[in-house]
């Protein structure tokens, strides 16, 4: 039995990653995943550190909590809200010392730089604004790390936004241009570049397998497991892009390339 609790925002309820990573623990051998979650769109760690419903999740029994901050506060584009996400570590430090693993959910650039006017200097690309935001999430891991290790509390890095830049890459090295139409790395999207697509958030969930299987050897990778072709979010995807909007397809191909991504991203990435 593996109890993951997750903190954050729309990168974690679109497609509704906690029920996929539920289903890939089960088909991997756990005995029982349950799940809760405290997610508000746009929400940054210190909006939640000021939320009773946030502190009250903390507050639950958890042995897994992943925690995200808003996609462009990590990689410093606006330096007082990043201060402002560190200052809100001590608290989620200070309300977790029941939980043995916290998880610092590592989010990935959008799709042709931010999507937001006042973050474009910073990131004005995809590529910048990945190495930006991956070095920004791996610090609040090295923070947080810091403050539970006295303990013996355990704190990872979930290298997803490393993930997705595995997949740009390995477009580069089929000769694709990983931002054109119908390449694997577009198809992490939906239509708005930011927010992540089914295959996007099934490479999320591998990375995260990916991760716990390292802390638990009697599980495997479920590697035939797929998400279910339609999920309920989906209702509202066809609200807000149309009601001829459907899921991304995925291929048995385009699952093993995901699969591989988010396994050289965990194997990769320096746990603090």
């Amino acid at each position: 039995k593996m109890r993951v609790s997750w903190l954050g925002n729309s990168f974690i309820y679109f497609n509704d990653l906690p029920a996929m990573l539920a289903a890939m623990l089960l088909s991997s051998g756990s005995a029982d995943a349950p799940t809760a979650e405290y997610t508000v769109g746009g929400q940054r760690l210190s909006g939640h550190i000021g939320d009773e419903r946030a502190r009250a999740l903390l507050a639950q029994p958890a042995d897994v909590l992943v925690v995200q901050d808003n996609s462009g506060v990590p990689g410093r584009a606006i330096e007082k809200a990043y201060r402002e996400s560190v200052r809100a570590l001590d608290a989620v430090a200070s309300a977790t010392m029941h939980v043995p693993l916290v998880i610092v959910y590592g989010t990935w650039g959008h799709r042709h730089g931010s999507v937001y006017p006042q973050q474009r200097d910073a990131y004005p690309d995809y590529e910048t604004m990945q190495a930006r935001t991956s070095t920004g999430c791996a610090s609040y891991a090295e923070i947080l790390a810091k403050k539970r290790a006295p303990h013996q509390l355990r704190t990872a890095f979930a290298p997803v936004g490393a993930a997705f830049l595995n997949v740009y890459h390995g477009e580069l090295e089929r000769g694709v241009t990983p931002t054109e139409e119908g390449s694997l790395f577009f198809r992490l999207f939906v239509a708005d570049h930011f927010h992540p697509s089914r295959l996007g958030t099934y490479l999320a969930a591998c990375t995260f397998m990916e991760l716990l299987l390292r802390s638990h050897p009697d599980l495997t990778f479920p590697t035939e497991w797929r998400p279910a072709p339609e999920c309920s979010f989906d209702a509202t995807l066809r609200e807000r892009f149309g009601a001829e909007w459907r899921p991304e397809p995925m291929s048995d191909d385009d699952a093993l390339r995901l699969q591989a991504a988010a396994r050289k991203a965990v194997h990769a990435a320096v746990q603090p």
